[in-house]
């Protein structure tokens, strides 16, 4: 999935039904907890991708 089709996907609010009340997420705070979480894993990966080739070199 690519990242327009992300955004479009996300852009919607939430809706949460638990036992003290119902809940309701902005489509604005959803779309942003969807991008962190999005951004987290590519940080993630160039992190480890980073840490794999500083062990490789040999100064």
């Amino acid at each position: 999935m690519n990242l327009n089709e992300f955004l479009q996907k996300e852009n919607c609010e939430k809706k949460f039904n638990i036992c003290v009340g119902n809940i309701k997420v902005s489509n604005e705070r959803n779309l942003y907890n969807a991008l962190r979480k999005w951004y987290k894993s590519l940080a993630k990966s160039a992190q480890n991708s980073f840490d794999e080739g500083y062990k490789s070199y040999n100064s």
